[in-house]
């Protein structure tokens, strides 16, 4: 098997890089030439630059014959603190790396750990199905320690979350919490994640005032330990429920703290949820002007970050913006934008939302029928998705256009539908909670 430094030297040929082409101010060429000659073992954190650099999983380079324990717990160390940071791409890579590594090792508990990890960075990722396989890997370790066993649990919940089963999240955060209240020792982070997560499955399921609890309550634990964001995703929580309830200007005073906090640690995937969120509050509150600074301070983070389907979110609310400003043109040109990059990404939900404002330019400039073609596209959209709110707007506003035509034989049913859709948005969230009081504690 070839060693580290002719591993190195041969990606690094295939890249067509010189040793001075890979070197950085952090890694000298002449380190770069002592590695690949062999004559000095990187450590880890140097070999996880190269691979970076490189464009290769740090798992190519590790030699598991001479690896120590000590590089198991410096691999778990880097992944943990990837994971931490949010920065999940990373996270997969020295995890997977501490994965095989405890595997070879035959060190089941540190192979158990950095599943889990793995599991959570492929959540943080979108991979539901990943995470969902690696859990049940994990599951038949011999596992020991209960605290892992809890964070499967809160895993579980989360992907329950993601798949829409809140009923079936919250019976596993039950669990969670009956079993870190049996813990000798108490685990204030795990129970703040734990706490978090149980506020947006009742707030999923429209029990406002167990989802204010929970956030509250993980607020005050964020608060002890000055876990800055821990106490962002509360706030960001506050800040749903509240809009939810129709309470904006509270909405906004949670969202501007949720802002603060992920400014303070520097967190920008949260801080441009938290400045886009900001826009549409104060969208919702009727003052456009207000939000726009907010909307492009979220795009153009999207952009940096190259987060191609936050950046697509956003431009449909700066479209909706616009709009509301009286500006047709920006208007157009926002959800045109919008258009191409939700569809690149085929996320048919966010494309009816943005048919739905391109139809109210056509609308506002005097073209009816494009708006109607936009607006009959957005609610066969809404209607095979079952998005009740967007279908909703979709027949009100379909039903206003057919109006205007003088067609009020078929308007009338569309505008009689969006009234009933109105009164059912609310009246589900109080039947989802009636019928949950019978099933949850």
């Amino acid at each position: 098997m070839a060693s580290i430094g002719q591993r190195i030297r041969q990606a690094r040929l295939e890249r067509g890089m010189t040793q001075q082409q890979l070197a950085d101010p952090d890694l000298s060429k002449s380190l770069i030439s002592l590695i690949e000659n062999d004559r000095i073992r990187p450590s880890l954190k140097t070999l996880g630059k190269l691979a970076e650099r490189l464009g290769r999983p740090v798992s190519e380079f590790l030699e598991p014959d001479l690896a120590t324990p000590k590089d198991l717990q410096v691999l778990m160390a880097l992944g943990e603190g990837a994971l931490s940071r949010r920065d999940y791409r990373k996270a997969e890579e020295w995890l997977e790396a501490a994965r095989s590594l405890a595997e070879y090792r035959r060190e089941p508990s540190v192979q158990g750990k950095a599943i889990v990890c793995l599991a959570e960075a492929r959540i943080g990722l979108d991979d539901v199905d990943g995470a969902e396989s690696l859990l049940a890997q994990a599951e038949n370790l011999p596992i020991r320690d209960e605290r892992l066993r809890i964070r499967i649990l809160y895993d579980k919940a989360n992907i329950a979350l993601l798949r829409a089963k809140h009923r079936e999240g919250i019976a596993f955060i039950h669990q969670a919490l009956a079993a870190l209240d049996k813990l000798p020792a108490p685990e204030h982070e795990l129970k703040i994640r734990v706490l978090l997560l149980r506020g947006t499955l009742y707030g999923q399921l429209g029990r406002m005032e167990d989802a204010l609890i929970s956030y509250h309550q993980a607020l005050e634990e964020a608060e002890s330990r000055r876990n800055y964001a821990a106490l962002g995703d509360a706030y960001k929580g506050l800040a749903m429920v509240h809009r939810l309830e129709g309470s904006l200007d509270m909405a906004l005073e949670y969202a501007l703290r949720a802002k603060e906090c992920f400014e303070r640690i520097e967190d920008l995937t949260h801080l441009m949820i938290a400045s886009r969120n900001l826009g549409i509050l104060l969208l919702e509150k009727g003052e456009p002007a207000s939000a726009k600074p907010y909307l492009e301070h979220s795009l153009r983070l999207a952009e940096d970050l190259q987060q191609d389907w936050s950046r697509g979110l956003t431009l449909t609310e700066l479209a909706r913006c616009a709009l509301a400003n009286g500006d047709l043109a920006g208007a157009r040109r926002y959800a045109e934008d919008a258009l191409s990059t939700v569809v690149a990404l085929n996320d048919p939900a966010e494309r009816g939302r943005v048919l739905l404002v391109l139809a109210e330019v056509e609308r506002a400039e005097g073209n009816p029928q494009d708006a109607l073609r936009y607006v009959q596209e957005a609610l066969g959209i809404f209607q095979r998705s079952n998005l009740l709110p967007e279908l909703t707007q979709a027949q009100g506003l379909m039903g206003e256009l057919l109006l205007t035509q003088g067609n009020s034989q078929e308007a009338a049913p569309l505008l009689l539908q969006a009234y009933k859709g109105t009164l059912s948005l609310t009246a589900t969230r109080r039947l989802a909670k009636r019928l949950l009081d019978d099933y949850v504690p």
